[in-house]
């Protein structure tokens, strides 16, 4: 078996190799055509490693602090970011560990056992991180075409989760077999014909990532271009249900319809600002996956790239080409720490109940007002609690209350 250069998320020596005393180490014999910010690489990563873990585990602190203070259907997607978060932490680890292994003095058997498990748990955990934005765009659409499914919703989306990280796991069990250290090189390669080692590459590549590219931009696509559906409220006339005139008096029906145009003007206030709020959530929400996507893609059009070369080429790579390795590498790595700065930063940060309980005191308290003055308004589709009697309205509802769980992305 001969050994081939490891084609990797990390990045590779300028001899060919790659190191696992420290991955992105660039050769000594050809440190003098090295780009700077290459040989910078390793202080980069070791910052991008310490602040990403401390950065997830406040994140779990304060999963925990604030999960009392959410919606059920809030929580689960919660928890599917923080799984997130989990993976996250693994690969930042396994990185970190790689960095610190030339420092180990391990024996080579020991060495090559760490290649295994360090590469398989990176590319692993960093798949199973982008299938996880493809579960919760899921949650999204379902959320917006299927609220009645949505509102149903309990288990099924870990489950998913976890069906996704058994694949994940399996997908990559590959890595474990061929993934091996070389000591004459000092790094990780592998040993396998390379006939047979690009397949194995693209197929990865397209599963880990193009795939659930493709399916996210779909869904959010669609979530998107429903928006003005969502957004649209009812008509006057399915706001309020008037009765007869003929059946009151000319003094009451006066009354009435004063009270129901005051009424009407508060309810339509109240769901005015509900979807300003749900659109700056899904605003938020797009802009989130879609900056989590594009750190993703320099380092896989990087790959694919690098997969359509020959050994020869490899060797001789150009600066230019080094440069856009090394920052696609910097900027893959840095998502997952950028994944912690979205959950401490904003998605937990997000409107209370509070003020949707208000709006709902409010409005119950005008509903009383003037059924207390003999004017009952019988659907009131404002309401956060509907009337079994009013299944009519039930649906729009329904698709307020659910997309009002998109903060949690």
């Amino acid at each position: 078996m001969n050994f081939t250069r490891f084609d990797s998320h990390l990045s590779y020596q300028a001899n060919g190799s790659v190191s696992n005393q420290d991955p992105t180490y660039p050769s000594p014999m050809r440190n003098e055509n090295v780009p700077g910010i290459v040989l910078m690489l390793p202080k980069c990563f070791y910052a991008i490693c310490l602040v990403g873990i401390l950065l997830n585990i406040g994140v779990f602190w304060q999963r925990k602090s604030a999960s009392r203070k959410q919606s059920p259907t809030t929580k689960l997607s919660l928890s599917l970011l923080c799984a997130m978060a989990a993976a996250d932490t693994v690969s930042l680890m396994a990185l970190l560990v790689m960095l610190c292994s030339r420092y180990f003095g391990l024996p080579p058997h020991l060495m090559s056992a760490l290649c295994k498990l360090d590469v398989f748990f990176i590319h692993a955990a960093s798949a199973f991180s982008l299938w996880c934005w493809l579960v919760l765009s899921a949650v999204r659409y379902v959320a917006i075409y299927r609220p009645y499914s949505h509102l149903t919703l309990r288990k099924e989306p870990m489950i998913a989760a976890i069906g996704v990280a058994v694949l994940c796991g399996a997908l990559e069990t590959w890595i474990l077999v061929i993934v091996v250290f070389d000591q004459s090189a000092g790094g990780c390669t592998e040993s396998i014909d390379a006939s047979l080692l690009k397949p194995l590459h693209l197929f990865e590549i397209a599963w880990s990532y193009f795939i659930p590219l493709f399916v996210i931009t779909f869904l959010d696509v669609r979530v998107l271009c429903c928006r003005s559906v969502w957004f649209t409220g009812l008509a006057t006339s399915q706001l309020l249900d008037r009765p007869s005139s003929s059946s009151c008096h000319k003094e009451s029906i006066q009354n009435r319809d004063s009270a129901t145009t005051t009424l009407e003007k508060t309810i339509k206030r109240a769901r005015s600002n509900r979807r300003v709020l749900q659109l700056k959530v899904l605003r938020r929400c797009l802009c989130i996956t879609i900056l989590d996507l594009a750190m993703n893609l320099p380092s896989y059009v990087c790959r694919l790239y690098v997969n359509m070369l020959t050994d020869e080429e490899l060797m001789n790579m150009s600066y230019s080409m080094m440069v856009f390795e090394a920052i696609s590498q910097l900027l893959y790595f840095a998502q997952f720490a950028c994944n912690a700065v979205y959950l401490a930063c904003i998605i937990y940060d997000t409107p209370k109940q509070t003020a949707d309980s208000s709006n709902s005191v409010r409005l119950n308290q005008s509903a009383s007002r003037y059924s207390s003055n003999g004017i009952v308004p019988r659907k009131v589709t404002g309401m956060r609690y509907p009337s079994i009697t009013q299944p009519i309205f039930y649906d729009s509802i329904v698709k307020e209350d659910t997309t009002e769980q998109l903060i949690s992305c």
